[in-house]
């Protein structure tokens, strides 16, 4: 979305649009990106589990694929155009499957090394798994209020069709890495009273070109009432921007036999 179509937004005043503009200029500064990522998953109520995550993410333009590996999963998808190809192959209880899909590209994360929500780039729809640039997230909102400095959102959700739940969100972008997304905290209450917190930090930033800053480090950690719940951190190495990618990259191959389920044509291959 251009910065033009949020200009006469009356939730933004000046301030918000000057920090909405900006932010959107260093996310299109970055015009290609690849790293490699380490992701741990922690689980802390219930039965207590630790999942860890070995990938790699490439993006040029609004293409991009991700590749995740770990003793259970190994997997391949690209996102371009209007589709996403998925190959994944995932071990249960000693049994391996085997499995591809084309869909729709839509706001879900292509796959678990996607960091673009992650790094903060775009940013979680409260309650669903979608990922929406900020300014996306803004014109969603019920009510926003923006701090005087313009670098603080405070945004509410109302309960709605796809939300059960009313949700507050606040958004912190810092100038100092050309109003990136620093902070987002997602705040609601449950029927029964408890609070569910969830939020996203970027604890490091580098500075792969002059001038131009991508988050490095982060952690995303969700508790009800205090209490941990998931804590997620995600270390990126070997970052690279506006560097050329191969176009080979972009290209995933299937083994033979495997059964392709084709959402778009409503088909299944063999």
């Amino acid at each position: 979305m251009a910065a033009s179509s949020f200009g006469e937004s009356p939730k933004l005043g000046s301030q918000g649009r000057k920090t909405l503009a900006a932010h959107q200029s260093a996310k299109e500064s970055i015009r290609s990106l690849t790293c490699q990522v380490h992701t741990v998953n922690e689980i802390k109520l219930g039965t207590a589990k630790t999942m860890t995550y070995r990938g790699r993410f490439w993006r040029d333009l609004d293409t991009c694929r991700v590749d995740t590996e770990s003793p259970e999963l190994t997997e391949s998808s690209v996102a371009k155009l209007s589709e996403v190809l998925t190959f994944q192959r995932r071990t249960r209880n000693g049994v391996t499957e085997a499995f591809a899909l084309r869909k729709a590209k839509d706001w879900l994360k292509v796959g678990q090394s996607d960091v673009v929500g992650l790094m903060l780039l775009n940013l979680n729809v409260p309650q669903t798994l979608e990922y929406v640039p900020a300014e996306l997230l803004v014109a969603r909102a019920s009510s926003c209020d923006v701090s005087k400095a313009g670098t603080v959102f405070k945004l509410e959700f109302e309960k709605s069709a796809g939300i059960d739940k009313a949700w507050s969100v606040r958004l912190q972008f810092d100038p100092g890495v050309n109003h990136l997304v620093r902070f987002a905290e997602y705040r609601c209450r449950t029927s029964d009273g408890k609070t569910i917190v969830k939020t996203y930090e970027i604890l490091e930033f580098a500075e792969p070109a002059a001038g131009i800053h991508v988050p490095s480090r982060l952690r995303c950690r969700a508790t009800i009432d205090d209490q941990d719940w998931t804590v997620q951190t995600v270390e990126l190495s070997e970052v690279s921007i506006n560097q050329s990618i191969d176009a080979g990259v972009f290209r995933v191959s299937f083994p033979n036999k495997v059964v392709m389920t084709d959402d778009i044509r409503r088909t299944v291959l063999v």
